[in-house]
């Protein structure tokens, strides 16, 4: 009765997970439970959102093309006020483009943002619609020249934003962000590592999202898809018996990051209901941190098990020697105790473990 349930083996799993957390958090990672820990180590599929994960998500304007008599700055005010509200990395860069100009802005009316398509509001009794496919859905026509423009610059590797002003198109705001540094080489050390597939998940055009795919070592890539698209190609993922973790930072990348087995959100520029809803931050969008983590659970996972196997074996020979009659419940007491000790101490290895700095094949 004294040794039949050894500490040891009550404590295996739980000293490993917390020391693998502790390590975590001192690379500036926020594990949010247990759960997350041990299964971002089974994880057959790391799916990407580009702007703000892959890239630094700091978008600058690069051009205003003005399609009307129009002049930029006069575009570039209205469409500064309608995003005013809009929390979307791409809305910030036009409304910081427009402060560095020193242009005026007023509070935007009826202003809807529409995940995926756009934002359209009323700025000082004028209709602003921003985005090609809300100007799509809203059936406001684009001369051919223009999508001839379209097409040339996101060919150089631009994100190319349309703006309508009173049902008519009126511009275009040519947008460039950059690649993190590292990026490349977390890609790079997520398939060293044993992980199955990289895939890029991302609402620009294909233009875009293969060329930074292509740039980064990325195995797979979804262009011009809808927050409601990631969800259904995670749950493909997941169909197929694969465990999918999702990096993502937007609002658009909610539903992805819930449905995720492992949902992992940048916690400097990402967005405060991405970080609500995913079960890991990287405090300080240290995307190069993901291969260490994954490699980290695979560790604290082998050290369950050792755990598990030191603990399992103490309790079956505490028993035989038991009911051989060699040790009484005083030393069966000791051992009982005692084996918790090597236990802990395994565990305690974890915090302690420094981050490699190229993660092994």
């Amino acid at each position: 009765m004294i040794v039949i349930c050894p500490c040891s083996l009550v404590l295996a799993t739980p000293t490993a997970i917390v020391a693998a957390i502790g390590n975590a958090a001192k690379h500036g990672v926020l594990v949010k439970h247990g759960p997350a820990m041990e299964q971002i180590g089974k994880i057959d599929v790391v799916a990407f959102d580009k702007t703000g994960t892959l890239t630094l998500g700091e978008p600058r304007i690069k051009e205003i093309v003005s399609l009307n008599r129009m002049k930029p700055h006069d575009i570039l005010a209205l469409a500064a006020s309608a995003e005013r509200s809009s929390e979307h990395p791409l809305g910030r860069a036009i409304v910081a483009a427009a402060h560095d100009a020193g242009l005026e802005t007023v509070p935007p009316q009826d202003f809807e943002a529409l995940p995926g398509h756009g934002i359209r509001a009323a700025v000082q009794g004028r209709a602003v619609a921003i985005g090609e496919r809300l100007l799509e859905q809203e059936r406001v026509a684009m001369l051919e020249s223009a999508r001839r423009r379209m097409a040339d610059l996101e060919a150089e590797g631009n994100t190319v934003v349309p703006i309508a002003i009173d049902r008519q198109v009126a511009g275009l705001l040519v947008i460039s962000d950059t690649v993190r540094p590292e990026s490349r080489q977390a890609v790079d050390d997520l398939n060293r590592s044993g992980i199955q597939e990289t895939v890029l998940i991302s609402g620009d055009n294909r233009a875009i999202a293969e060329a930074i795919g292509r740039e980064l070592g990325v195995g797979r890539v979804h262009a011009e898809t809808l927050p409601e698209q990631k969800l259904d190609l995670i749950r493909e993922l997941q169909a197929k018996g694969l465990k999918v973790a999702y990096v993502g930072d937007g609002v658009n990348d909610a539903p992805a990051l819930a449905a995720a087995d492992v949902g992992i959100a940048m916690g400097n520029i990402g967005t405060n209901v991405a970080m609500e809803t995913a079960d890991i931050v990287l405090l300080t969008d240290g995307i190069e941190c993901l291969p260490y983590l994954v490699e980290l659970s695979r560790t604290a996972l082998g050290v369950i098990r050792s755990n598990v196997i030191f603990a399992m074996g103490v309790n079956v020979l505490s028993v035989a020697l038991g009911i051989l009659g060699i040790i009484g419940p005083v030393l069966g007491a000791v051992m009982h105790e005692a084996s918790a000790l090597p236990v802990v101490a395994n565990s305690a290895r974890l915090i302690r473990r420094a981050r490699p700095l190229e993660i092994p094949r």
